[in-house]
């Protein structure tokens, strides 16, 4: 594909992007800077992947961001979106890991006071850096649990960013904007004779008024679809079933959204 061709459908990609940047007022600088620090961690990842050494002025020419901007870049702090959703880590293994599921496979209700509850041996399973309240916490706020007079009590199997929080939005986003990207890619690049599932089905001659039916529909058969693939997934998770020794393990995402629009 030539440079030119290349060029006018990475304009398509961003179009969505600079949307979000003029309804957040987000100013040119702003986001040649992103940008900027963007290619700067990509080339970076890319050396140490292929087990080459990472230099300023090998990434500086990799990039063609001035070798001064790159050795700040370097330095700046990685954005939050690219921290691990650790919420929803959390919440799949209190539906899976045996140690915090009732003998029908339930999510227990788990005593939380004091740094060695349940809830802390819970968060702690899933990374040992964080503080077990500060979870609960933002769990409570994103009403995924409740507090009963047992214990700390799962309402939500799933974590959905609240309506407001843009930040928190935006978290979420982004790693899927990555996956899917990358499994376009990999499927176009042919290594592996098994392709990532990528399907769209669009219909645009839909009646406004089966609007709510459809859009309730697709929530309800899209979270049974999901139930099944986590349950699915969890039979092959080395935290969650004991009995696999893998030696290699992998991370398998699977994604799915749906939209209404106007014409």
């Amino acid at each position: 594909m030539g440079k030119k061709r290349l060029l006018l459908l990475l304009e398509e990609l961003i179009v969505p992007i600079a949307r979000l940047c003029l309804r957040h007022s987000l100013k040119l600088n702003d986001i040649v800077r992103v940008w900027k620090h963007a290619l700067v961690r990509v080339a970076q990842a890319e050396l140490i992947a292929n087990k080459e050494k990472v230099s300023v002025s090998r990434i500086s020419l990799m990039t063609g961001v001035h070798r001064q901007d790159v050795t700040r870049l370097r330095e700046e702090p990685v954005p939050l979106a690219q921290e691990k959703d650790l919420i929803s880590r959390v919440l799949g293994q209190w539906q899976y890991d045996p140690r915090f599921i009732t003998k029908s496979g339930k999510p227990r209700v788990l005593e939380a006071e004091g740094k060695d509850s349940e809830f802390a041996a819970l968060v702690h399973s899933v990374s040992a850096e964080p503080n077990p309240y500060s979870v609960l916490y933002e769990m409570e706020r994103s009403g995924v649990v409740e507090r009963t007079p047992r214990g700390v009590k799962l309402k939500s199997r799933i974590h959905v960013a609240s309506g407001g929080d843009m930040e928190e939005v935006l978290r979420m986003l982004a790693p899927d904007v990555a996956d899917l990207s990358e499994a376009v890619y990999e499927n176009l690049s042919g290594e592996d004779s098994i392709r990532n599932l990528h399907l769209r089905t669009e219909f645009n001659r839909v009646a406004e008024e089966s609007v709510p039916e459809i859009k309730n529909w697709l929530l309800r058969q899209g979270s049974k679809f999901h139930k099944k693939v986590r349950d699915f997934l969890a039979k092959h998770d080395t935290d969650l079933n004991k009995k696999l020794k893998s030696k290699k393990t992998v991370r398998v995402v699977y994604g799915s959204f749906s939209r209404v629009d106007d014409l």
